[in-house]
This record gives C-alpha cells, sequence and structure tokens, in this order.
C-alpha cells in the first residue's frame, strides 16, 4: 500500500499485507489522501488506480460500505452489493479476464440508512479505483493464428533492432499474455537472442493523438462532420481509463491543437465539441498525421518513470483519407511513423467503401501497425478496438554482433500447439 497527498504523487510506501485489509491510522482530519493498491504474485504485478479517500469528522455509529460499479471511469456507478457489506473484503465475481471495471466504496453511517435509496452515494470517505482480472491465454478457443509484425526504428542501432509483433487468431481477436517462451526469433536462419516487453502498465497508460478532418469534402455532406464529433466524443468516454491521455487536433490547410494532451475527459470533450475557427478549406491530411506523431511521441506520462517506449502510443484519424496539399508523402509519413513507434489508425465512414482516399489511408495503416476501421453511426466501440490493439503490442528487441548489414528476420509465435510466423527484410 501506497499513499501521497496528491493524485500524482510522490507515492511513499505505507507497508504491505497478505490479507484483504489494510488500516491507515495515521491520518489527520479534515485532510485528503491518496493511495495506490499494488498486488503481487510470482510471475506478474498490477496495481489499482489511484484511491482518493478524505477523512473528515463524522457524527452516527458506522455501519458498513456499499460497493459500486461501472464500465467507464466518470459512470454512472451502480450498486452492486444487495446488502451493507460489514466484512472486510467484497468479491463482485464472474467478470470476464479481458475487461475493465470501476469501482466505488461508500461508508456508511447509521444516519444514512433511514431514506437510502438504490444509487445515492452518500459518504464521509469515498474511494474508487480500477481493477482489470487477472487473466490466463485460453489456448483451446485460438484454432489458428496470425502474426501481424512491424519494424520500429526507434531504438535501433547496428547491435540491435525493435519489433513490434501482435498475435490475432481465426477471429481477429488478439491473443493475449504471450511470454518470451512463445516467441523464436530468427535473424538470417539463426536463432537469435531476444528481450520481449509486454506493456507494464495493463488497464492503460495510453497516450493518443486524435486527428479530425474539417477540410471541404468533410463539409460537403453535412453530416460527417456531426457524426465525427459524436463518434469520438461517445468512443472517448466509453473507452477511456483515469491513466489515458489524448491529444485533439482539427486540421483543414490550417493545423490547429485544439487540446494538449490531458487525462481530463472533460476537458477533451469540449475539445472536440469546440469549433472556433473557420475550416472547409483543402486537406493537409499526412501533414496533420505527421504533427500528431510527432507530438504523441514527444509526450510523456507524468506518472511513468521508465522509458517513453513502455508508453502505449498511437494516432488515430478520423477522416475520409483524401488529400491534396501536404508536404508529407505517404511513404515519408510511414517512416516517421515506424521511426517513433507510433501506429496510425484510420476510420473512414459509410459510403466511403473502396473509395481512393480510403484506399490511401488503408496503406498508411497496414504498414505502420495500426487498423483502418469504416464507422457507421453506431460506432462507440472504436476506442475500445483500438485500445485493446494498441495494449497488445508486444515490444521485442532483437541483439545482434557485427556491422549493420540488411538482414532477414523471421518471428515464430506458438500457443497451445497452434504456430505462425512473419519473415520481413530489416538493416540493423
Amino acid at each position: 500500500m501506497l499513499r501521497g497527498l496528491t493524485p500524482t504523487g510522490p507515492y511513499a510506501l505505507l507497508g504491505t499485507t497478505s490479507s484483504l485489509r489494510f488500516v491507515d491510522t495515521a491520518v489527520q482530519p479534515h485532510t485528503a489522501y491518496f493511495y495506490v493498491v499494488r498486488a503481487e504474485r510470482e510471475d506478474a504485478v498490477t496495481e489499482s488506480a489511484v484511491v482518493g479517500g478524505r477523512v473528515d469528522d463524522v457524527q452516527g455509529f458506522f455501519v458498513g460500505y456499499n460497493v459500486y460499479r461501472s464500465r467507464r471511469a466518470d459512470g454512472p456507478f451502480y450498486k452492486i452489493n444487495p446488502e451493507v457489506v460489514t466484512a472486510d473484503s467484497f468479491e463482485d465475481a464472474d467478470l470476464p479476464s479481458d475487461s475493465i471495471y470501476y469501482y466505488k466504496v461508500a461508508a456508511v453511517y447509521d444516519h444514512q440508512l433511514k431514506g437510502m435509496v438504490d444509487g445515492d452515494l452518500e459518504s464521509n470517505l469515498e474511494m474508487s479505483f480500477a481493477w482489470i482480472p487477472w487473466g490466463k491465454t485460453k489456448g483451446a478457443k485460438h484454432k489458428t493464428l496470425k502474426v501481424a509484425v512491424y519494424p520500429c526504428t526507434a531504438g535501433t542501432t547496428s547491435r540491435k533492432a525493435r519489433l513490434i509483433v501482435r498475435v490475432y487468431d481465426q477471429s481477429g481477436d488478439i491473443v493475449k499474455y504471450l511470454k518470451k517462451k512463445n516467441f523464436k526469433i530468427e535473424v538470417d536462419g539463426k536463432s537469435a537472442p531476444i528481450w520481449l516487453s509486454w506493456p507494464v502498465w495493463p488497464w492503460g497508460m495510453q497516450i493518443g493523438g486524435v486527428v479530425m478532418d474539417y477540410s471541404g469534402s468533410m463539409y460537403a455532406t453535412k453530416t460527417d462532420i456531426p457524426l465525427m464529433e459524436n463518434m469520438v466524443v461517445a468512443g472517448m468516454i466509453g473507452a477511456k481509463t483515469v491513466f489515458d491521455r489524448y491529444g485533439v487536433t482539427k486540421y483543414d490547410t490550417k493545423i490547429i491543437t485544439y487540446s494538449k494532451f490531458t487525462d481530463d475527459l472533460y476537458k477533451l470533450i469540449k475539445a472536440v465539441k469546440k469549433l472556433d475557427h473557420k475550416f472547409g478549406g483543402a486537406t493537409r491530411y499526412y501533414d496533420a498525421l505527421a504533427s500528431s506523431i510527432d507530438a504523441t511521441a514527444a509526450e510523456k506520462h507524468p506518472l511513468h518513470k521508465l522509458d517513453s517506449l513502455f508508453h502505449k502510443k498511437f494516432v488515430v484519424g478520423f477522416s475520409d483519407g483524401e488529400e491534396n496539399s501536404s508536404k508529407h508523402k505517404s511513404a515519408e509519413l510511414i517512416h516517421k511513423a515506424r521511426e517513433k513507434c507510433v501506429p496510425v489508425f484510420g476510420v473512414g465512414y459509410d459510403g466511403q467503401i473502396g473509395s481512393p482516399g480510403i484506399k490511401k489511408m488503408k496503406n498508411l495503416t497496414d504498414n505502420t501497425g495500426g487498423v483502418t476501421f469504416i464507422a457507421g453511426k453506431k460506432s462507440s466501440g472504436l476506442f475500445e478496438k483500438i485500445s485493446k490493439i494498441v495494449d497488445n503490442g508486444y515490444s521485442v528487441v532483437i541483439y545482434k554482433k557485427g556491422p549493420s548489414a540488411k538482414r532477414k528476420v523471421t518471428v515464430t509465435v506458438t500457443v497451445a500447439g497452434k504456430t505462425a510466423s512473419q519473415t520481413l527484410p530489416m538493416t540493423f
């Protein structure tokens, strides 16, 4: 258990326990404290999000707790305990292993019981946190495997190269919880030593650049702009965790930052809906993406002390894919995304399937580690799909002695007896 006086820390270790209960007795009245709960086991470590609590003088007798749950960080929260919890623990059972839930715990006093209705959150001490159930790779359900490998030149030297590897099954679902033993890397036909990292913050810590197209082609139908705005807002609300940081850029021939990177959902939604510039001109699709890639790559999460490569970064462009005014070319943009290790995702719209713009968009996303989606009116799940893809990219660093040269790299992944591989040329 770690404690701090602000949400961003610093946090000091209070103590450890193997029980389901930890009591902090060194508190002062009228003082806000913030906690991080770190759970450890032999093969994994997870932490709760920041738990906020305020110590106040109260009147009445303490009775127990109410527990509230939501799929979204900002609610709505619903009470899940049928009766006031008087024990030191409460189990929310039968939850899927690949989902994130947010909880609030409210202390209940005797004077609050009278007239309390379901949904009330009356409390003198309220705590909120996120929890991700432990999960294991269920190899039995993966009938076939597909490996997608994307070279990432950030951190590449003459002695090492870096890849981002994602593994999919026959349904297109991400295969998660893989370990080093699941991977085999060959360089020019010979096995090579590697260093494998799985995202160290499994519940979030994403940094995403959101790029929105306000050029004339998007204004033409008078419907694409509000559809795009509503889609981004709904997607953020449905998928964003308390630690994810997004930035919002809008463009035509102008490229304007409407929100710097922040985890404040209110500020982000306000930026998406705000329109205080006259748009509707020609389109600088590639330049806008390039600007967002640079900003995303440079952004560092204030709660993360490790190298920025551990952050799960991406850029998503909401556009029809049309391009007519950029200085950047497609090949330059692909090189930049690979160089910065920032995959590009694209979101097009109904009626644009097969258009030249969507084909350009798909070329960008396919070559940088992203995916192109075609969105309908009910596409609030897009951010969740992107988040799952970004969350489950494995960083593979290959070590090789000798001078830099063109090499043939083969990545083979084995899960529960199923094997898939991909070979690509690299220079390192």
